[in-house]
């Protein structure tokens, strides 16, 4: 039998994006480079769920009145239509740790269709201690809203001594920088924008976001997958409310001390690739001008005229000109740890195992609401995790029977398909397990042939398909586990079926763009349903390589599925597995 893992963390990258720049940096000689921020607790924890608008309470009309004395006069009672109060948002903008001043500060709300529409709220300009308010009324529909900072300059950090405020220089109109508010009705009140917020920003937005890296939207249709983008920019990557690292990575053991450390916890890449991005963006932000060395390298490597625009186009080409732009950082640069050696690409990973229950995990599947589907082999359970890496559950009930839970995929209504190796039986966890109750059933049908069967799917008619790798055959299930069929014909070559799958799961785990939601969630037999915020897994993305999956086209493990009709501006990712 091929050897398992002890364990498995899932690998999250978010953004297919590297860039190569020349050296050279041209810094601001007052500005603050050395000041480094350091992760802090959320002081604001935001809700991400995007649900439809409330329906608008009617106003009274005009009504008039009759007594029952003829000579009486009719009245009108007008009843006023309430004001809307505006909402309040304050910020800083920064570059690295020093406030930037005379920026032009927009409020944005998300579009409705991918990465257009956007409809701006307020503006301001940054006062000289890089601070900003902003009045604005909340959007009609609830959606996404982000701030963007274009221009202004780095000046020093006076902002305790109020009364001794540096005069606004010179501005460098290369100077484009992002931050994530969150969803709108539940916007905190103070946020920070720098290049760590754009950052976490252009990576889990990469699919919504246009080529300038400013106007982001998402349809209707796909609220779900943009709801977690945003989610993940804020719970995995950067706190808007601190400008500051999100609380993921000190959670997770990512920290300056621990990743400079002899030892180094395996978060410390991830940490020290979105810091390293930071400070490249930063080498021009902190520079005098767009004609800087700094800038002119950055985006000869990106071909932006924003360091906005150079982060989208770092996100979404993450190996291209790598060397180049690597070398952009300072030798104090603002945000620490940094990488110490030019990385093979700009993707940002995050390795998960919350509440260590992973347990000899192969194979995983994304659910409807964009949550992962685990199963754990050796632990002969099934680990349900959200689309922010938190652990919604680990599920074993009895009836399911697990032996050997090696593979699944997910019906269209929800139901989870668990093929067990070492059982040869199939389980099935019915829609809505939770930690209070979760329904599991196992089949074992007469004439299935099971026998080792590592990899399912789910047709359009909801039919189980298993594939069974020691006898080289397929066995096929109604929705309520009948058996259907045990099939081996001629010529369909089903003796390389082993060998296919352990090629495939003898890699990490990869995703891969595939076409747009067909409605139906992954395992459908149609497309899968779009995500957002999971670019790219570990190895190369673009690639194509076999695809082991259950988990978004339908195919069985081992099946090649190279997406190269996948739209790379809204991607989303299938799975490939790995085996150790």
């Amino acid at each position: 039998m091929i050897s398992r893992w002890a364990g498995l963390a899932i690998c999250l990258f978010f953004a297919i994006a590297t860039l190569f720049v020349g050296t050279g940096c041209d810094p601001c000689s007052s500005c603050s480079t050395t000041t480094t921020r350091k992760t802090a607790t959320p002081s604001f924890t935001p809700t991400f769920t995007i649900v439809p608008s409330r329906t608008p309470t009617a106003t009274a009309t005009a009504t008039a009145t009759r007594t029952a004395t003829a000579t009486a006069t009719a009245t009108a009672t007008l009843t006023a239509t309430p004001t809307a109060t505006p909402t309040m948002i304050m910020g800083t903008v920064e570059g690295g740790t020093s406030p930037i001043s005379g920026a032009s500060v927009t409020l944005y709300a998300a579009g409705n269709a991918y990465a257009a529409n956007a409809t701006v709220l307020a503006s301001t300009t940054s006062d000289s201690s890089g601070d900003f308010t902003m009045t604005y009324s909340d959007p009609a529909t609830t959606t996404g809203l982000y701030v963007v900072a274009l221009g202004g300059s780095v000046i020093p950090d006076n902002k305790k001594a109020p009364g001794n405020k540096a005069a606004v220089v010179a501005g460098n109109s290369a100077i484009g920088l992002m931050g994530l508010v969150g969803i709108s009705n539940a916007a905190p009140p103070s946020i920070i924008v720098n290049e760590l917020t754009t950052v976490a920003a252009e990576w889990t937005l990469a699919q919504f976001t246009d080529a300038t890296g400013q106007i982001i939207g998402a349809p209707s249709s796909n609220a779900i997958g943009f709801g977690n983008s945003i989610a993940q920019s804020q719970a995995n990557l950067a706190d808007i409310t601190t400008g500051m690292p999100a609380i993921f990575w000190s959670n997770s053991g990512a920290t300056e001390a621990s990743c400079t450390g002899g030892s180094p916890p395996v978060n410390c890449d991830g940490l020290e690739r979105m810091n390293t991005i930071a400070n490249i963006l930063a080498s021009c932000v902190q520079s005098l001008s767009s004609s800087s060395a700094a800038c002119t390298t950055l985006f000869a490597n990106t071909a932006g005229t924003t360091t906005l625009q150079a982060a989208h186009v770092m996100a979404t080409d993450p190996v291209a000109n790598v060397a180049n732009l690597f070398m952009l950082q300072s030798e104090s640069p603002p945000f620490t740890p940094n990488l110490g050696a030019a990385p093979d690409g700009w993707e940002i990973a995050l390795n998960l195992d919350p509440g260590g229950v992973l347990d000899g995990s192969n194979f995983l599947a994304i659910d409807a609401a964009g949550d992962v589907w685990v199963p754990n082999i050796d632990g002969d359970s099934v680990t349900e995790i959200s689309a922010i890496g938190a652990l919604i559950g680990n599920f074993a009930p009895a009836a399911a029977n697990f032996d050997g839970s090696d593979n699944l995929a997910i019906d269209a209504v929800g139901n989870v398909w668990v093929g067990n190796f070492e059982g040869a039986s199939v389980s099935e966890l019915l829609a809505g397990c939770s930690t209070l109750s979760c329904t599991g059933l196992n089949f074992t049908p007469a004439g299935a042939n099971f026998s080792e069967p590592q990899g399912l799917a789910i047709d359009t008619s909801g039919n189980v398909w298993v594939a069974n790798v020691a006898n080289s055959t397929m066995t096929k299930l109604t929705s309520a586990g009948a058996l259907i069929g045990n099939f081996a014909p001629a010529g369909a070559d089903l003796d390389g079926l082993r060998a296919a799958v352990s090629e495939a799961l003898g890699t990490a785990i990869e995703f891969f763009p595939v076409a747009e939601d067909d409605g139906a969630q992954d395992g459908d037999g149609g497309p899968a349903a779009e995500r957002g915020g999971i670019p790219t897994a570990a190895g190369d993305p673009q690639t194509g390589g076999p695809s082991a999956n259950g988990q978004g086209n339908g195919a069985a493990a081992g099946v090649v599925s190279a997406p190269s009709d996948a739209d790379p501006t809204r991607a989303t990712y299938l799975a490939k597995t790995p085996v150790r």
